[in-house]
């Protein structure tokens, strides 16, 4: 009851405060993403404090738009006066929440698959619609990437606390101090800070560029404190994901910066090679050949036989364990929510049809900041912070490759600020200059 009272009490003060300014609550949003864990019922109904959050704001834009009429009126004519690609844009998250849509309504877990289309599919997409009409300048868009950044840095020092304490660690990872975080479990921590490791490093970028050394100092902190918790959760697939987005970086910023990744990569590729303690571990790791990489060829191998007898429906939204059952043969292993692969992730949960629109929407994000930096190269905020949000989309797909960076409450929102930022982004790229 008590604890009822304080979520109530949090909405409304929530409330109050979207009434006053969507912008800062949009940016309370982005810096509770974690408050999914505080969870509640609404009648038979499941949430979060996060999606109560979502939907409160949703409804007071709603409200100023005098109502659903006006709010269509809205949207409609912002996607006349975006770009083409925008448009594309548009029109695949349409895709990929019909889809979603879809799935839920075959899938073989109806009640489960109502919660995940609407935390996955339905809420982000609010999001989007209410950041992308609110969010409108350079400065909106550093406050929103200040806001990630500082939520990225409360969860990893409470990570590094854990390491240090061994508080609040699970039963399971206590041993050997493996931290969660806010989290139930370690990897969580790595797929949340991973992307913000890249936003902290552009800012970065940007305080040295206008020569604000102090506060770029407090950034750089930032940045090491997010990597250091990363490095303690042991999620390697995160500290790959960086390493890779780090040397792409490093080849594709400056002719300075090539060479310097160039000779670094040889130093370090030449030290894993005359020792050969290390270079066994790597490969053992990265050809998937220890238990983690093993599991996960047998849960892929798994899925790829269930998709091949479901290729256009997959096994429908939180279906994925039920369906697969038939096709369980490694008896050893449990059945996961999800096969950890990006792209069999989506196909499993949202059918081939929301593969596409996801696949479509990454390639457009592609287009937009290529076109962006191409148009901005002399305006340090923009070139910066759109090279930031690439870094960072690149860091997600790279981790996808051995797990789920999509399907969990904060993830699936902090996707799509990313996905609205670029939008931002580009749309400032396309104003001209103020003389």
């Amino acid at each position: 009851m008590f604890e009822s009272i304080l979520i109530a009490c949090a909405l409304l003060i929530f409330f109050i405060v979207a009434r006053k300014s969507r912008e800062h609550a949009l940016a309370i949003i982005i810096f509770a993403l974690p408050l999914y864990l505080v969870r509640f019922s609404v009648g038979p109904f499941p949430s979060t404090l996060l999606e109560g959050m979502i939907l409160t704001l949703f409804a007071v834009w709603v409200a100023d738009k005098k109502g659903v009429v006006g709010a269509w009126r809205c949207i409609s004519e912002k996607f006349r006066q975006t770009s083409r690609t925008e448009k594309a844009l548009h029109l695949f998250l349409f895709l990929f929440v019909l889809s979603a849509s879809i799935s839920a309504a075959l899938s073989p877990e109806p009640r489960a698959a109502l919660g995940v289309w609407r935390a996955y599919a339905i809420e982000p997409a609010l999001f989007f619609i209410v950041f992308l009409d609110t969010v409108k300048s350079p400065e909106q868009v550093r406050r929103m990437i200040s806001a990630s950044i500082v939520s990225g840095v409360t969860i990893a020092l409470v990570a590094v606390y854990q390491k240090f304490t061994g508080w609040n660690i699970p039963e399971p990872w206590l041993s050997e101090r493996r931290v969660t975080g806010a989290y139930p479990y370690p990897n969580a921590v790595g797929l949340y800070l991973a992307p913000i490791v890249w936003l902290a490093l552009g800012r970065v970028q940007e305080l040295f560029a206008e020569k604000k050394t102090k506060p770029s100092l407090g950034v750089i902190g930032a940045s090491i404190v997010c990597i250091l918790a990363i490095y303690f959760s042991k999620t390697e697939a995160a500290l790959v994901a960086l390493t890779t987005t780090a040397f792409g970086v490093g080849l594709l910023w400056s002719r300075r910066s090539c060479i310097a990744t160039l000779v670094m990569s040889s130093v370090i590729i030449a030290g894993i090679v005359v020792t050969p303690s290390v270079s066994s571990t790597l490969s053992e790791k990265l050809l998937l050949r220890d238990w983690s990489g093993q599991t996960r060829l047998a849960t892929w191998q798994e899925t790829w036989k269930m998709l091949g007898e479901h290729p256009v429906t997959g096994a429908g939204l939180a279906g994925y364990q039920s369906v697969l059952a038939p096709y369980h043969t490694h008896d050893y292993l449990e059945i996961f929510l999800y096969p950890h692969n990006l792209i069999l992730n989506f196909w499993s949960e949202t059918g081939l049809y929301g593969l596409v629109s996801v696949i479509g929407v990454c390639v457009l994000l592609g287009i937009l900041m290529t076109m962006t930096i191409r148009r901005r190269r002399g305006d340090t905020f923009v070139r910066v912070t759109t090279a930031a949000l690439a870094a960072a989309l690149v860091t997600i797909l790279i981790h996808g490759l051995v797990d789920v960076p999509y399907f969990k409450n904060d993830l699936s929102v902090f996707f799509w600020f990313l996905a609205g930022s670029v939008v931002v982004l580009h749309r400032l790229s396309r104003e001209v200059p103020r003389a």
